[in-house]
């Protein structure tokens, strides 16, 4: 009986730091991402490629979300990342801004914020205009080839074409729903399934690019990005 119960206590106790283990993975990716690092560097660190135990003290703060300049440290990360580490804001910055003057125009004509647009192409391709999907998506904003004809575009490659477009394809996916979330979701799962569902599809894929698309809309909302 005494031996029964130890094993019970040692497989709760591994249950525990199972758990434990998972949800501080999970929370720093989510953290380093707010930070600007690229998928790859966050799967490096958190699959312990790059062990945090042996990394220095000021990055180990800037991925738990502390403001080392603050005599008491602040745990928002997205303080963080807007005030306290210009490594993070500005390579967003870097990427966006070669494409700005596009952006800011294509948003002009749908009626849609500057944020918004650059929240999805950081999600979408992160700002690679190259950018070519096994799916067959296209460019900074991946279009799908039948996406781009009913769209018009002669070069769905072309960095103004393609802006454009999509933020055309993204502004009716928004009006038909009415709802920024149900649009987000129709641009990446199809407004035939939201619509026949009436809510964000119960797909991972898409669930976790709304997510992060209204992460990423928070974070460029106030970077002071400019032409």
């Amino acid at each position: 009986m005494v031996c029964s119960r130890k094993v019970i206590c040692l497989f709760v106790l591994f249950s525990l730091s199972f758990s434990m283990n998972h949800l501080w993975a999970a929370s720093l990716g989510d953290k380093l991402t707010m930070l600007g690092y690229s998928d790859e560097e966050i799967a490096n660190v958190v699959s312990g490629k790059r062990h945090f135990k042996s990394l220095q003290l000021k990055y180990k703060m800037e991925m738990l979300g502390y403001d080392n300049t603050q005599p008491s440290p602040m745990k928002s990360v997205l303080y963080l990342e807007l005030r306290a580490t210009p490594y993070g804001h500005k390579k967003l910055e870097a990427k966006a801004k070669s494409y700005f003057g596009i952006i800011a125009d294509a948003a002009e004509k749908t009626n849609l914020e500057k944020s918004l647009l650059l929240a999805v192409i950081k999600v979408e391709s992160d700002f690679n205009a190259d950018a070519l999907s096994p799916k067959g998506a296209m460019g900074l904003m991946q279009l799908m080839p039948g996406t781009a004809g009913d769209l018009g575009l002669l070069n769905p490659f072309d960095p103004t074409q393609n802006i454009h477009g999509g933020a055309r394809y993204l502004s009716n996916c928004i009006n038909k729903f009415m709802d920024l979330r149900l649009g987000l979701a129709a641009y990446n799962a199809g407004p035939n399934l939201v619509a026949r569902l009436n809510r964000i599809p119960s797909i991972k894929e898409t669930q976790n690019y709304v997510k992060n698309v209204m992460k990423y809309i928070e974070i460029y909302s106030r970077l002071n990005l400019s032409n």
